[in-house]
Formats: structure tokens, C-alpha cells, sequence
């Protein structure tokens, strides 16, 4: 820029005048490399501005952000603009671009920030200058500036290119002039290679200072660390705590590499250690697996926390309730010995518990099954107890070796029926409540990926700063107020109510064992199961005879017999179950009184006299249809009057809409067609609790001995299960309403 200065006089102070200039220079937005020339006069050391040969900018409009001065810079008009240059002076920054369509074109346009405040910033985009007339053939190179910074945005988070297109091809298809200028799939990818070479942090942190100087503001190690927030502050609650940070070098293919690992939590999250261990007392469960796909070198999440069963409207549920989680290089057993240290240390130091565990739920192997054998493996997982399930098992095995599937029985023998992982069947857990399954801590890993999908296969320090603070905070918006024990007070299940009374219709269905010499109350009782239960149209059903139930009582026992074949499992070890009974307990015990849901006092009454062989009882650790029919056989429940306290839902889904007063429905679709209702109550008997119904009551008016008939509006309160050609059939009580 150049400036000349005419007139005569006395100059005043030169910083004065410099400073003048300035000022001058500010008002007339100088904003490029524009040759100017001004005139200038001085009159007692002031400049006055006689003439200025410069096209001034004119104002387009103010934005509350660049990004959107961007894009309204590229809105414009229909011709491409590339970067000039930028400058900065005292109180404003800009950039100015240049038409590149026009051949020596004058036009410009020009992005300012404006600081109007402390703390209030704006952007003003600015034009000077027309078009010129010689139009220039150009192709545009790399990403338009309009869409450079979102799509850094996103490849920073590891999405892929493909995916990222898409994401903007969807979020402009509205607005044809920003979705002309998405770039192809190959400029997103060159981008991204771009992106990770110039990332100052790295894209895979692979050094152990690194790790350790990113851990070190958030170690918390001591009490006073720990103590320092309450549940009055939530981001202080749910911020990350590094517990533990290691390396080691492991063995991969004959190379020795180095791995490193941290150990982390939250405040809210590690308090559920100490709710486990209060709930569960003696019988602690914990499960531990690891998720992976959320790292560019896939670095491995494992999650660690407690079991616990919670009823959920109408059933019970499994819950996996987080205490920590690893984020580990690689997978090994001195990780998770860092894992399971830091569990017991930091219990002990922060919650002053021990961590004690009875039972620890985690992952094998991700082995096939066998081709053609799912029913074996199916009886195998069914199995009533860990005796029987090491019989059955042998009978599996050499089943299949007469068939020539030697290399499959010998697979199942040496993965899965070892001492270490042959607890896989129901009633293999010492603690009943805590399957054999990893369906809790996977259903976790489902919700961890759904979160956290955005920063699939992220660098390491958008994994650490962006996707495990969301983790954690995920965590504790799921957690617990109450207990987190093996068991919880609930109602009890309609659908053990109904079938513990089709268990009992019909005595051939139930056999009471005493003890030998013994009268009184029964040592176990024996039902039938599944499709062996006696019932019209069933002929597999079959009766409970002493010798059918000895068998079965030898088999729980670890004694199958020699002849036992795999044709057996089904007839005589499967199609049983048993409900075990403490008899000095059970006589001690009282009546239960009815009530909407019953109280942990009763629970542990009823965990305590009795337990089943059943999945249902190992799942809700109190509750199935076979202690149901057991407290009614010993007169400790009145079943016949349990439905009316039954907690009756509506049925999901949208409800039926209303049917006029003369109107028919036809067969296909009526709700009320007999052989519809037939099937639908003998499937689910106690569907009509809480239906409206029109019933004639007698009516006597006061002081007049006569009656009359009025028709009142009444609910089914109560359904009774009554026994008629082999089959329950139910019978309805009512209750009615004053209201007409």
C-alpha cells in the first residue's frame, strides 16, 4: 500500500502521527495489496484526508459464527472464490478471497471479525468491486472451504469417508447450491490421510509418556480425591478418574510389542461397588468382557461391574451395573490382573469394603457350534444340576463318537468340559440369580456402541477426551436407587400364578417325597415339566410315578444309570423338576398373606425353605410356577384368592377401537368370536383381570322389602381355575361398581 503525504506546516509529535494513520488506515478498511493513493493535509499535527482512489467494501451482513459467514460467502453468487490473504490489525482480523471466474477480475470478498465486546464476537462479510468479462475455464480443486472444517469435524471422530459423505449428502439435500459442493468419497479419504499426518497428539498413541502425561491431571488415588464432590455435582461426579495406567510387552507371532493400558471410573459409577457388596453380602457376583470397534488400532474396552436382578413390570431382568472399565492395548492376563488389583485396592480405600467375590461371570470363547447337534447341547445348558450335568455330558460325547463326529466330541471336551468352564448349565452356578450368560454385560456393550458410535475406530485421544467421558456419564444415568441383590421385591409373575395352577388341576402332574419312616412335610416335591405335563391333547404327557421320580432324584445326584443314552436325557432326566424343602424351616413358617408385592421379609422366607431346579427360580432366586404350587400343597398361600391381588396391565400395543351399537364385527376380526377367546384363555388365562363387564345385580331400596333388577357396570377382579375334561378352564369373580 502506498501513501503520500502533502502540505506544508509544522508536523506535531511523529508517534502522534503514526498513530493518526492508523486510525485513518482502520476507517477506510484497507483489506489487501491494493496500490492506493491518498492526499492528505496537516494542520497542527492532524491529518485530514483530502482524497482517497479506493473502492470501499460495502457490508453483505453480520453472522454469529464463521462457519455460517463461510457459508455465506459461498452462497453468494454462482463464481468461485479462493483465499488472498488475511490480515490483523488492532481491533479487527479478516480474510479476503478472490473471484477466480473472471481473468484479472477487481471483485473481492471479505470475512471480518468484530469485536464488540468483551466477550462478544461477530462476522462480517463484506463485497467491493464488480466482475470482470473474461470468463476462465477452472476446475475446482480439493474441498470447498464451506464444508472443510465440518468434514475435519467428522474424520476426527474416525468416521469414514463414505460415511461422511453421506452424512452431508442427507443434512443438504435441500439446498442444492451446498450439496453441489460435497466432495467425491476419494478428496474425503485424502483429507483424512492428511488429517492423521499433521495430528499433533498422534492418531494412535503409542508411547507410554504420552499416556502417562494425558493421565496424570485426572489420577485419583487417595480418599481425599475421591471425597472432594457429592451428588450436588454432577460434572464432578461423572468426570473420568484414571485409577491405574500400566505397560507391558506381550508375545505376538514371535515379536515381543509393547502394550499400555489404563483403568478408569467415576465417582458415581465405583459407589456401586459398595451397593453390590452390601446387597449381595457373602454371595458377590461380578461379570467382565470386553467390546471392541470404537479405536483405530483397536484397542480393547473392557468393562467391569456387578449382577443384579431388578423386576421390570411384569418379569424379571438382569442387570449389568458398571464399576470400572480398562481401555488396554491388548487383551492379556496380566491386564486384567491390573484390572482386578485396582477393584480390590480402591474398594478398599475409597468404600472401605471388601471385595470378596463368590462367582465371576465372563466370556470363553467365541467357539462354533456343532453342526447338527444344537438339541444336545440345548439338553446340556438345561440340565437341573451340576452332577447330572457331567453325566449327560458323557453320554453327549460318546453318542457322538459312535456317529464318527470324534473331532467335535473331542473340541467339547477339551473347551468346554474341562473343570475350569464347565459351569455353563442352569444350575451349574453356585449362587442362584446369576446365570451362566453374558446376556446382562451384553446388552451393555449394545447401548456402549449405539453412544459411542460416532468415534468408531477414533484416534486414541478422541477415544480418551470425547467417547469414555460419555461412557461414564451413560452409566450413572442408569443407575440404581435401590438394592442391586441377587433378588428384589416384586409382585408375584401372572404367568407362574396361572401355570402353578394348571400344575396342581390335576394330581397326576405332582408327587410329595418324604423322608423315610417320616410323615408330615415333604423332603422335596417332583413335577412335571414342559410337554410332559398331563393335560387334555397332550399325548406325550406323562404321570409321576414313584419309580419315574426315583430316577430323576439319582440322576441330580450324579447317578444316571449304565444303559443311560442320549434317547433318555429328555424322557428321564429332563421332563422333571424339583422343588427342595427345608423341613424344620417350612414348619416354622406362617401363612403368607396376600399382598400387591411382596416384602423382602417374605422373600428370604421363602429362599430360605425352599429352592427349584428350574431356570425361573435360578433367575429370580425366590419365584416360579413350582414354589407357587409348593406353598399351596403345604398350605402356606391361598392360591385360589391370589389372582385378585395379581397387578393387571393393559396390553401393549394401540387399544381397540370402540364398535358401534349395532354394528358386527366379522368372524375373522372379532375380538369376542368364541373359538378366538377359547384359544386366547387357555394360553393366557388371566387376560380379562381388570375388564369392564355390564352384570344385573338386585337392588333394595331403603325401608321397602321388595327388589329390583339394575344393570351396573363391573371389573373381572379375580380368575379361578377350574378343572373340567382333563383341562383348566377359568371361572371369573367380579367386582362391581356403583356407577350405572
Amino acid at each position: 500500500m502506498l501513501i503520500a503525504r502533502s502540505g506544508e506546516g509544522n508536523v506535531g509529535d511523529s508517534a502522534d502521527e503514526d498513530e493518526q494513520l492508523d486510525s485513518i488506515c482502520q476507517q477506510l478498511d484497507f483489506g489487501g495489496d491494493d496500490e492506493v493513493e491518498i492526499d492528505v493535509g496537516v494542520d497542527r499535527g492532524a491529518f485530514e484526508l483530502v482524497e482517497a482512489t479506493v473502492a470501499k467494501y460495502v457490508s453483505v451482513g453480520f453472522y454469529d459464527s464463521l462457519q455460517e459467514a463461510t457459508v455465506a460467502l459461498q452462497q453468494h453468487n454462482e463464481f468461485e472464490y479462493t483465499y488472498k490473504t488475511r490480515y490483523t490489525s488492532k481491533n479487527v482480523t479478516g480474510t479476503e478471497f478472490k473471484r477466480r471466474s473472471h481473468a484479472m477480475c477487481p471483485s473481492r470478498l471479505k470475512i471480518v471479525e468484530r469485536k464488540l465486546g468483551a466477550n462478544l464476537v461477530r462476522y462480517e462479510l463484506l463485497q467491493k468491486g464488480e466482475h470482470g468479462d473474461a470468463s476462465v475455464s477452472r476446475t475446482r480443486h480439493g474441498i470447498a472451504a464451506v464444508h472443510k472444517s465440518e468434514i475435519d469435524s467428522l474424520l476426527e471422530l474416525g468416521m469414514g469417508a463414505s460415511r461422511v459423505r453421506n452424512m452431508l449428502l442427507h443434512k443438504y439435500r435441500r439446498d442444492p447450491d451446498l450439496l453441489n459442493l460435497v466432495p467425491e468419497v476419494r478428496k474425503i479419504e485424502n483429507r483424512k490421510a492428511t488429517i492423521k499426518k499433521n495430528m499433533e497428539e498422534g492418531w494412535d498413541i503409542d508411547d507410554f509418556n504420552t499416556i502417562d502425561i494425558w493421565a496424570h491431571s485426572r489420577l485419583c488415588q487417595t480418599r481425599e480425591v475421591f471425597d472432594s464432590a457429592d451428588e450436588s455435582d454432577f460434572a464432578k461426579m461423572n468426570e473420568l478418574l484414571v485409577l491405574e495406567r500400566f505397560q507391558h510387552n506381550f508375545d505376538d507371532n514371535g515379536k515381543t510389542k509393547a502394550s499400555l493400558g489404563l483403568i478408569m471410573t467415576s465417582r458415581a459409577l465405583f459407589r456401586n461397588v459398595a451397593k453390590a457388596t452390601t446387597s449381595q453380602r457373602g454371595s458377590l457376583a461380578m461379570s467382565t468382557d470386553g467390546t471392541y470397534r470404537i479405536h483405530c488400532g483397536n484397542w480393547t474396552l473392557v468393562d467391569c461391574g456387578g449382577i443384579s436382578v431388578e423386576w421390570e413390570t411384569t418379569h424379571h431382568v438382569q442387570r449389568f451395573r458398571p464399576w470400572l472399565y480398562m481401555f488396554v492395548r491388548s487383551e492379556c492376563t496380566f491386564a486384567y490382573e491390573q484390572m482386578f488389583g485396582a477393584l480390590i485396592k480402591y474398594g478398599r480405600i475409597f468404600l472401605d469394603v471388601d471385595v470378596n467375590l463368590a462367582c465371576c461371570s465372563i466370556d470363553h470363547c467365541a467357539g462354533d457350534r456343532l453342526a447338527g447337534s444344537d438339541h444336545f447341547l440345548k439338553w446340556l445348558h438345561e440340565t437341573r444340576s451340576l452332577n447330572q450335568f457331567r453325566n449327560l455330558s458323557k453320554c453327549v460325547v460318546r453318542w457322538w463318537k459312535l456317529k464318527g463326529e470324534t473331532a467335535y466330541a473331542e473340541w467339547l471336551e477339551d473347551v468346554y468340559l474341562t473343570s475350569r468352564w464347565e459351569r455353563w448349565s442352569v444350575n451349574s452356578s453356585p449362587i442362584p440369580g446369576v446365570l451362566p450368560t453374558q446376556q446382562a454385560i451384553e446388552s451393555h456393550h449394545k447401548v456402549i456402541k449405539e453412544v459411542i458410535t460416532a468415534f468408531e475406530k477414533a484416534p486414541t485421544i478422541h477415544v480418551l477426551n470425547s467417547a469414555l467421558p460419555r461412557l461414564l456419564i451413560l452409566g450413572s444415568d442408569t443407575l440404581s436407587d435401590g438394592p442391586q441383590g441377587h433378588f428384589c421385591e416384586c409382585p408375584l409373575p401372572k404367568d407362574a400364578v396361572s401355570k402353578a395352577k394348571l400344575l396342581l388341576t390335576l394330581p397326576e402332574n405332582h408327587r410329595e417325597i418324604t423322608e423315610a419312616g417320616q410323615r408330615g412335610i415333604p423332603v422335596r416335591i417332583v413335577f412335571n415339566s414342559g410337554n410332559a405335563i398331563v393335560r387334555s391333547k397332550n399325548l406325550a404327557g406323562s404321570t409321576v410315578t414313584t419309580p419315574r421320580s426315583k430316577t430323576f432324584v439319582s440322576s441330580l445326584e450324579g447317578s444316571t444309570g449304565r444303559r443311560a443314552s442320549v434317547f433318555d436325557i429328555w424322557t428321564k432326566f429332563l421332563s422333571l423338576q424339583q422343588v427342595s424343602v427345608n423341613v424344620k424351616r417350612a414348619r416354622a413358617m406362617p401363612e403368607f398373606q396376600l399382598r400387591p408385592t411382596w416384602p423382602l421379609s417374605d422373600i428370604e422366607m421363602v429362599r430360605d425353605t425352599r429352592r427349584c431346579t428350574c431356570k425361573s427360580y435360578m433367575y429370580s432366586v425366590w419365584v416360579c410356577s413350582h414354589v407357587i404350587a409348593s406353598l399351596k400343597l403345604l398350605k402356606k398361600l391361598d392360591l385360589e384368592l391370589a389372582t385378585e391381588v395379581i397387578q393387571a396391565r393393559r396390553p401393549p400395543g394401540r387399544p381397540r377401537a370402540s364398535v358401534g351399537a349395532r354394528q358386527q364385527e366379522p368372524v375373522s376380526t372379532n375380538f369376542w368370536d368364541p373359538d378366538r377367546l377359547e384359544a386366547l384363555l387357555t394360553k393366557e388365562p388371566y387376560t380379562p383381570l381388570q375388564w369392564a363387564f355390564i352384570t344385573q345385580v338386585d337392588v333394595q331400596k331403603e325401608g321397602q322389602a321388595s327388589t329390583f333388577r339394575e344393570d351396573r357396570i363391573g371389573t373381572v377382579g379375580g380368575v379361578r381355575l377350574s378343572e373340567e375334561d382333563g383341562e383348566a378352564w377359568p371361572s371369573f369373580t367380579a367386582t362391581c361398581n356403583t356407577t350405572k
